[in-house]
């Protein structure tokens, strides 16, 4: 599977890509809102081959992206993920993360969007929501606001790591909220 963007290629994730995606999951500045102790190389890879294991069930509740410049198609600049939790209910969950050199560029909220029509065009999902959002990341929250998602639920006290308490929100967006903003 392959989605083209204006300046991006997202694709599916290949075991080449490991090393990349962990050194930026890696990166102190995105390791900042993460609840989870970070994984060594050897346990990342198998993470990687179970993604890639993920490509093959129809219908298919994971697609996780490599997201990679189109002049460089190869090298994994960030990752997505859209995540069907309930193929009955056409629910949707999209998660991303771009390496620091390719941040505040406008490429996670290029790549989002793309994802978001995939999920309500292609897919035929009814909302999708990114869950989960440290109430501090300020990047998160921005692409969140940028793809037209609204704030659902604030979480307090719902995350513990890092030494304290954070609370979490989630953003939300239907598809005939998507609709509206795609056919002015």
């Amino acid at each position: 599977m392959e989605i083209y963007c204006a300046r991006l290629l997202l694709r599916e994730i290949v075991l080449e890509d490991a090393p990349a995606l962990l050194e930026h999951g890696l990166a102190p500045q995105n390791r900042r809102y993460e609840p989870y102790s970070p994984p060594d190389a050897m346990h990342f890879r198998e993470m990687v081959k179970w993604m890639i294991t993920e490509q093959r069930p129809h219908p298919r509740s994971y697609y996780y992206l490599a997201i990679a410049l189109r002049e460089n198609p190869a090298f994994a600049i960030g990752s997505i993920h859209l995540t069907i939790h309930s193929h009955s209910q056409r629910q949707g969950e999209i998660g991303y993360l771009m390496g620091m050199p390719y941040q505040r560029k406008g490429y996670t909220t290029e790549a989002a969007e793309k994802v978001l029509a995939f999920g309500f065009e292609t897919l035929g999902l009814k909302r999708i929501v990114a869950d989960d959002i440290i109430n501090e990341n300020i990047a998160s929250i921005r692409v969140a606001e940028h793809l037209g998602m609204r704030l659902e639920a604030c979480s307090h006290d719902s995350q513990y790591f890092n030494g304290r308490w954070w609370d979490t929100l989630t953003y939300g967006i239907r598809h005939d909220e998507w609709c509206r903003r795609h056919t002015h």
